[in-house]
This record gives structure tokens, C-alpha cells and sequence, in this order.
């Protein structure tokens, strides 16, 4: 089944390719069509969706700190510090994802020590008792 979906898939991009080619593209637009990391494969969409991730997570900054999951943070995080590596040990390699990628550890970097400057002023704050009726 996975074989059939491939193989689909395979001429799908074949069809798109012949179609963009019907029409004048100047060289360097049929090089970047033809790129092993280009529109026509999943190297170019998949930083595009990454994307979406990360500018979400900076959106969140304006958010309070108390209402950021540390562990959330802590899982986009490491698939932000893991894939830049990955990136580059890649054929072909794809500095596009290595760029999302680091922003998107960065940015979740910046919120778990958001999270972490909130946890500790809430430490240090002095803690009221319970209050006593005084009868005399």
C-alpha cells in the first residue's frame, strides 16, 4: 500500500513538474523547480509548516508567564535543538529547516525562562498567613 501511495505521489509530481514547464520560466526559476530541496518536495513545505509552529510560540510571548507549559516548551524545544542537527547531516542539506529550527528552539528557550523568571518571583514573594480574629 505504502509502495502504491509513493508511487502515486511520484507521478503527481511528475504531472506538476511537466505543467510549470509548459510555461516561460527564466533558468534560475527552472533550477529552483528542479532543486533537490525544492517547491516539489517535502524539503521545501515541511520548514513552511514549522514555521507556523514557531511564529504561534512568539505570538505567545504577550501572553502571562503563568500560563505557559513548561512542558510544551520543553518538547518544542528539543525538536527545535535535535532537527537543526539533522538538518545539516542531510542530503540535501536544508538550511531552510536548520533556520526554522533554531528559531523554533529559540523561541521556546525565551518562554521556559519566562516561565522560570515567574516561578521565581512567586518564590520569593512573602507568603501571608492566615488571618487571626483578634477578640479581646
Amino acid at each position: 500500500m505504502k509502495r502504491f501511495i509513493l508511487l502515486k505521489m511520484t507521478i503527481f509530481v511528475h504531472h506538476v513538474r511537466a505543467f510549470l514547464f509548459k510555461f516561460p520560466l527564466s533558468e534560475r526559476m527552472k533550477r529552483f523547480i528542479d532543486h533537490p530541496a525544492g517547491p516539489l518536495t517535502i524539503f521545501f513545505w515541511c520548514p513552511l509548516a514549522k514555521w507556523m509552529i514557531t511564529l504561534a510560540n512568539v505570538k505567545d510571548f504577550k501572553r502571562p508567564a503563568e500560563n505557559v507549559s513548561m512542558n510544551q516548551q520543553a518538547v518544542i524545544f528539543a525538536t527545535g535543538a535535535i532537527w537543526s542537527r539533522y538538518c545539516v547531516v542531510i542530503t540535501p542539506v536544508n538550511y531552510s529547516l536548520m533556520t526554522v529550527n533554531m528559531a523554533m528552539a529559540g523561541s521556546a528557550l525565551y518562554q521556559i525562562y519566562r516561565r522560570w523568571r515567574y516561578n521565581q518571583e512567586q518564590a520569593n514573594q512573602p507568603k501571608s498567613g492566615p488571618i487571626e480574629n483578634n477578640k479581646s
